[in-house]
């Protein structure tokens, strides 16, 4: 049983595990808890999470940005945790110079991560472009929704998902035929085929359910 730690911006992506320890209801599942179920559905569980803001940055070594500081410092928290794989996404917000920048620091970050531990744990991890709810529309078979911003939002109230309806994300994730996903959702695609890997599937694979 493989055990995997979560990071991510908020309730959206992590669900129960998003609240303080003592407050947590880990049967509350997130948008990420729920991909990491449809890409394979057993032989792993989630022992822990934190929200992105709460990530002790990595400080050790050469000037770093803060987001590949972070994304170090998460691995490394991940490590402590005894964790065999963490997963984690972040919102790209902006196709303007600062969400390039910052998609530029997380791929360094995961890049940096993976030498400088070299034992794991293993990343699932990458760019929600341009965020989560990008994906949650992707994966009703919506096509171009990397290139759309407000858009996304009008469209998920067609489907009765509202922008903070954690719940009804996760349901969406659920019902999701994903392997049948629009080739334009390449940061979503990307991130499955790295869950498969890392929790030990083909990555040819999408488990149905």
């Amino acid at each position: 049983m493989k055990r995997v730690f979560l990071a991510g911006e908020g309730r959206n992506e992590l669900g129960g595990w998003c609240d303080r320890p003592e407050y947590r209801d880990s049967t509350k599942r997130g948008v990420l808890e729920a991909l990491l179920k449809r890409a394979v559905a057993d032989g792993w569980r989630v022992v822990d999470a934190i929200p992105w803001r709460l990530i002790r940055k990595y400080k050790v070594g050469a000037f770093r940005t803060a987001e590949t500081r972070n994304v170090l410092g998460l691995v490394l928290r991940a490590r402590e945790a005894d964790a065999e794989v963490v997963a984690f996404s972040r919102d790209k917000d902006s196709e303007k110079a600062e969400g390039e920048e910052r998609e530029r620091s997380v791929r360094l970050g995961i890049e940096e991560a993976e030498a400088v531990f070299p034992n794991g744990p293993e990343i699932v991890g990458g760019m929600a472009v341009q965020r989560l709810e990008s994906w949650v529309l992707a994966s009703a078979g919506v096509a171009g929704t990397e290139r759309m911003h407000a858009a996304v939002d009008a469209l998920l109230q067609e489907r009765n998902i509202a922008p903070k309806d954690t719940s009804a994300m996760v349901e969406q994730i659920d019902r999701a035929a994903l392997d049948r996903l629009p080739q334009d959702a390449v940061s979503l695609r990307t991130w499955l085929a790295r869950a498969r890997r890392a929790l030990g599937q083909n990555d040819a694979r999408t488990t149905k359910q």
